[in-house]
């Protein structure tokens, strides 16, 4: 793929909100695959497949030779945002589920 096509795979993958398209895996053995067809550096069990997250195409881009245009800096910067927000998030959800399960822990032991 040309740097042009993975900036527009990017803006598209952006329209469609697919930032990471990290999976989670059952086993070790499912995440052994080989390099994706275009080049994003991912392993992927089915290579032949592009990715279709904004993050692979941008880091193909932003790895290249040529100093990043306003237009693909600001791609770069969405698909860093989003991807990082929502790991934020998440984190935050574990947190206030764990913080509860200790007060209800607390809350049940009996006084001495």
């Amino acid at each position: 793929m040309s740097r042009e096509e993975h900036v527009y795979m990017a803006r598209l993958s952006e329209q469609a909100e697919r930032y990471d398209g990290r999976v989670p895996r059952a086993s070790a053995n499912e995440t052994r695959g080989s390099p994706c067809s275009h080049g994003c550096g991912t392993n992927r069990r089915d290579a032949r497949v592009p990715c279709t997250d904004m993050v692979s195409h941008m880091k193909v881009v932003a790895t290249g030779d040529q100093e990043l245009s306003m237009d693909e800096r600001n791609l770069l910067s969405v698909a860093y945002k989003n991807v990082v927000g929502a790991r934020r998030a998440s984190w935050r959800i574990v947190t206030s589920v764990k913080e509860k399960e200790v007060r209800s822990t607390v809350k049940a032991r009996p006084a001495p």
